[in-house]
């Protein structure tokens, strides 16, 4: 049955309304829960990139989708983690965290697509006691971020298709922690910035395909404010500046069989670039660095996706995510070590709609932080039980 214009216009609006107002928390600095299909394949959808979570995942592939389609949905991750410090365990609380996601995408010819997404690359969900004691390092780090995402797609040849797309990413980002002198103290900081990606996808027949994605660099400058329980002047806070890494994502798919389906992924993040946060004030306060030096770092995924009957749809995944955060730099804001996913997900196709669902356990290794007082970590503090459970769905239309 095709959707009338009423439901097209319903559609659409959803995609624009979340697309537009979701500022979604999420656990984790960068991000790839960009839709459930591709949640519950461990995020590996670089080389088949077919359905409208395309523009996402590798805009190149949004040639392979006649006509009009539609997709929304969300995730919700679960953290929490243990800090054995100083004889005591500290736990984290217990939140839960909204990932939205939303795309559209329209084929304009036979050799040209267009396309606009709204998800989210990156995010921080951090929560503890105020008076645990790590309180002086932090007790609270929320980044909230949503791209914009309007992508245009070529087909080159019937094999080959290029792709670019613009970033308009929207972060917020708040912190709260204690000091010695201050007090409570609370930083406030949002901003937007603008970046740029590069895709393409290539069939080498009907059962082999690549693809690669390189995103661009980014520097946000975020405009904020910082107050203190204790009311001490100390300058207001006018810019809090931080570069965003750019990387580069390569993918392969083979599909034995017209109903088995593997994609395998490699991503290259430069984290090097992100080497500090500069936090400027005005007041005659001087500007603050927190220096970051973090190391470029590997994602390896693998994700399969079986088709138990034309409506039922099976999909499992492993990831391998190395840690960019060096030792001696490590802090109690972000899971500072490798990290291992594991997804399974299910798939419904009925006529023109598609529901997917999908559920993960991430685990991180246990890690040792060695005490720094200047830096707030007045002992050596051990990580250990650091997990997350992310479930979501995501439904879609072709018009």
């Amino acid at each position: 049955m095709k959707c009338s214009n009423a439901c097209r216009a319903v559609l659409l609006a959803a995609v624009l309304v979340v697309g537009f107002a979701a500022q979604g928390f999420a656990a984790g600095f960068a991000l790839y829960e960009w839709s459930n299909r591709g949640n519950g394949m461990a995020g590996a959808m670089t080389a088949l990139a077919d359905d409208p979570s395309a523009i996402a995942y590798n805009p190149a592939g949004i040639t392979q989708l006649e006509g009009t389609h539609a997709m929304v949905g969300s995730s919700f991750v679960a953290p929490s983690a243990e800090v054995n410090m100083g004889g005591e365990t500290y736990k984290t609380k217990n939140k839960v965290y909204t990932i939205p996601h939303a795309y559209f995408t329209q084929q304009i010819n036979d050799q040209l697509w267009v396309g606009i997404g709204e998800y989210s690359r990156f995010g921080v969900g951090t929560n503890y006691d105020h008076d645990w004691a790590g309180a002086n390092n932090v007790y609270k780090a929320v980044m909230k971020s949503f791209s914009i995402a309007p992508v245009m797609a070529v087909k080159v040849t019937d094999n080959w298709s290029v792709a670019g797309g613009m970033d308009f990413m929207r972060a917020a980002f708040e912190q709260k922690k204690m000091n010695a002198v201050l007090g409570d103290v609370h930083i406030k900081a949002e901003g937007w910035t603008v970046g740029w990606n590069l895709s393409t996808r290539y069939e080498f027949n009907d059962q082999w395909s690549v693809g690669l994605v390189y995103r661009g660099e980014q520097k946000m400058v975020g405009r904020g404010t910082q107050s203190n329980s204790n009311g001490v002047p100390y300058g207001s806070l006018t810019t809090m500046v931080a570069n965003l890494p750019s990387s580069i994502t390569a993918g392969i798919a083979y599909k034995p069989t017209e109903d088995l389906r593997f994609d395998f992924d490699v991503i290259r993040t430069h984290w090097s670039s992100y080497d500090s946060i500069e936090y400027n004030y005005d007041g005659g306060t001087d500007s603050v660095t927190s220096v970051k030096n973090y190391n470029d770092a590997m994602r390896y995924a693998l994700g399969v996706e079986y088709d138990l009957t034309d409506a039922h749809v099976l999909r499992a995944g492993f990831v391998y995510d190395e840690s960019p955060i060096e030792e001696g730099r490590e802090d109690f804001m972000l899971p500072t070590s490798d990290r291992y996913i594991y997804s399974l997900g299910y798939g419904y196709k009925h006529g023109d709609w598609t529901v997917d669902f999908s559920g993960m356990y991430v685990r991180n290794e246990g890690r040792v932080i060695e005490a720094r007082p200047a830096e707030g970590i007045p002992d050596t503090a051990h990580i250990h039980n650091s997990k997350a459970l992310v479930g979501g769905m995501s439904i879609g239309y072709s018009f």
